[in-house]
């Protein structure tokens, strides 16, 4: 059975994390990992891509982000801009910043990118209507608690190049979450699990 993991568990743990930062590349990117705190234990938000030939990652699961504009003053203001724009969510009026998680080099179908990609983990402190830009196809939350137990890890083949490689992932409402997603969840349960003190997940007593 998964544990009830709390945000303020991850809020803890993160003040003692120190990120990983890289060295400069030609592109810059930000993400926004949000989380909220229902009776049932930590759920994070994850959106789905909307197919589209210019994406490279066209219908993956993923965080609201993008590519740093030079209008933006930083990276932060990059994740902010980025998940207003395409889940409707103004995190700096309804969230607040708990985390920086390690920088990562980015991969797209199968090679590496001159792109550094920060991903920031925000606290929601008011629930908020999400509203979907045509980015994206669908937006939704899911619990912590099996990502850190590891009862949702899959491997995942995916094809390039006439090769079949084999990535690990998650399987999480029916999706694969791989990529730069699991590698960033990975980075935060990982953080949870060395530091964070867990609860029993609650017992569903039925009427």
């Amino acid at each position: 059975m998964s544990a009830c993991i709390r945000v303020s568990a991850i809020r803890e743990a993160l003040a003692n994390e120190v990120p990983r930062v890289l060295r400069p590349a030609g592109q810059r990117a930000a993400v926004a990992i949000v989380l909220r705190d229902p009776a049932t234990g930590a759920e994070v938000l994850l959106i789905e891509r909307s197919r589209r030939v210019d994406d490279p990652w066209s219908g993956h699961v993923a965080f609201p982000g993008g590519r740093r504009e030079p209008t933006d003053a930083d990276d932060l203001a990059t994740a902010l801009r980025e998940t207003r724009e395409e889940i409707g969510l103004d995190l700096a009026r309804q969230a607040r910043l708990i985390g920086q998680l390690d920088e990562l080099g980015a991969v797209a179908e199968g090679r590496a990118i001159d792109m550094v990609i920060v991903p920031f983990v925000f606290e929601l402190a008011e629930p908020s209507p999400l509203c979907t830009s045509d980015e994206v196809s669908d937006v939704f939350w899911t619990p912590l608690g099996p990502l850190l137990s590891g009862e949702t890890k899959m491997t995942y083949c995916v094809e390039s190049n006439g090769q079949v490689a084999e990535h690990p992932a998650f399987r999480v409402q029916n999706r694969v979450v791989w990529g730069l997603t699991q590698r960033m969840l990975t980075c935060l349960v990982g953080a949870l699990a060395s530091r964070a003190p867990q609860e029993p997940a609650p017992r569903r007593v039925s009427s």
